[in-house]
C-alpha cells in the first residue's frame, strides 16, 4: 500500500472515530518509529498492528449497520465472534487482542 494511501485510510478513521479512542501520539509511522518513542515499552509490541488490519478490524459487518433500528437486537450480539474470528484472521489472538486477562505463569 503506497504512503498516501495509508495517509488516505488513516484520516478517514480518525474522522469517522474523533472521540479519542485512539490519541494522535499513539500513531506510528512504522514499528521502528514507535520502539524509539520515550515511553516505549517493550511488553506492548504485541499492541503493533499495520493500518489496513486496523481497518478491517473496525470495518466489520456488524460495525457498519451501528445506525440501524435493529443493531442491539439483530447486528450487537454477532459483534464479538465477528471481531474474534477477524482476529484470528490476522494472527491477533493473544490476551491483549481478545481482551482477556493474560494466563498467570
Amino acid at each position: 500500500m503506497s504512503p498516501s494511501k495509508s495517509r488516505t485510510i488513516l484520516r478517514a478513521v480518525l474522522q469517522a472515530y474523533p472521540i479519542g479512542w485512539l490519541p494522535p501520539e499513539t500513531v506510528f509511522r512504522s514499528e521502528e518509529h514507535a520502539r524509539r518513542w520515550e515511553q516505549f515499552r517493550p511488553e506492548s509490541e504485541e499492541g503493533f498492528i499495520v493500518l489496513p488490519d486496523l481497518v478491517g478490524f473496525f470495518g466489520t459487518e456488524s460495525r457498519q449497520h451501528m445506525l440501524d433500528a435493529d443493531y442491539l437486537s439483530r447486528w450487537y450480539p454477532r459483534r464479538a465472534a465477528e471481531r474474534r474470528e477477524y482476529l484470528a484472521r490476522i494472527g491477533k489472538e493473544s490476551p491483549f487482542w481478545l481482551g482477556t486477562p493474560a494466563p498467570s505463569a
